[in-house]
């Protein structure tokens, strides 16, 4: 493509992250987390600790970059965190995974925290040819064993997680929305890693 050609593509997907100051309220999508598991990373099953607040808890933030910086995105946090994670732990463990307000006596116990959540339409690493949507979070989880034995307590982040770049686009945020499942997909199966080594060795 010409670089003229590409530089209106970007002007185009700048005019449209520019034109209005508005808030996009993002939805839930499964189907943008892969499990990226062929076999059940832990044996036994798992119960999602989340109340109401939690399972239903949103977030809404402005671009760090100054491209879109008159936009902002609202995600719901709870029900992706919810969503992505059930999808994961699922598949990781044996006997499948469930959100649910408590815990269960016979189930691995995973509570997952939302603790940051950032973005950013990134056209300076693109010499302003392109735009790099690119998300940052960190999550903490608390796992307890089957019978209520703590087994795990660690915080994870991901930085600057991108679907690729991109030199127009008619709805970017969805971009960042993509983004953030798959930063939470892989945070699901480093914590179910983490899971599986703590459980070897017994609980702190």
């Amino acid at each position: 493509m010409a670089p003229r050609s590409t530089a209106a593509l970007v002007a185009l997907a700048l005019a449209g992250l520019g034109a209005t100051a508005c808030t996009t309220t993002s939805q839930v999508h499964p189907e943008y987390v892969s499990a990226g598991l062929s076999a059940p990373v832990v044996q036994g099953k798992a119960v999602i600790v989340m109340d109401a607040a939690a399972r239903n808890g949103t977030v809404t933030a402005h671009p760090t970059s100054l491209t879109g910086a008159a936009t902002s995105i609202t995600e719901p946090m709870g029900p992706i965190i919810a969503a992505t994670g059930q999808k994961v732990f699922g598949a990781g463990f044996s006997g499948g995974a469930q959100v649910a307000d408590q815990p269960q006596p016979d189930a691995y116990a995973v509570a997952l925290r939302s603790d940051s959540f950032s973005f950013k339409y990134d056209q300076l690493s693109n010499l302003g040819f392109a735009i790099t949507p690119k998300v940052s979070v960190g999550v903490t989880a608390d796992v307890a064993a089957p019978g209520g034995k703590p087994l795990l307590h660690k915080s994870y982040t991901r930085t600057d997680i991108t679907t690729g770049a991109y030199a127009a686009s008619l709805n970017p945020p969805e971009k960042i929305n993509q983004a953030l499942h798959m930063a939470l997909g892989e945070i699901w199966r480093e914590v179910l890693d983490d899971i599986k080594a703590a459980a070897a060795k017994g609980a702190p």
